[in-house]
């Protein structure tokens, strides 16, 4: 993790750190129905999905090693 925004510091827990096959994402429960993307570090798009709780599980396991960028959309 490179960087956090300050509006969501402390509202977001990305884990494990490095990831290996599952990043998990936990967020504040005021933040359900968030929407997450991920995009490599030139800003190629990976991935996107929903927060329907508090957590979710991305298999990441199919990446190359390297930089990803996670945004979360609320």
């Amino acid at each position: 993790i490179i960087g956090v925004n300050e509006s969501s510091a402390g509202r977001l827990e990305l884990y494990p750190n490095p990831v290996k096959d599952q990043l998990m994402m936990r967020i504040d429960p005021s933040l359900r129905g968030a929407t997450y993307t991920i995009t490599d570090a030139a800003g190629r798009f990976v991935s996107m999905g929903q927060f329907n709780g508090n957590a979710t599980t991305v298999d990441v396991s199919e990446l190359r090693s390297g930089q990803y960028i996670v945004s979360i959309q609320t």
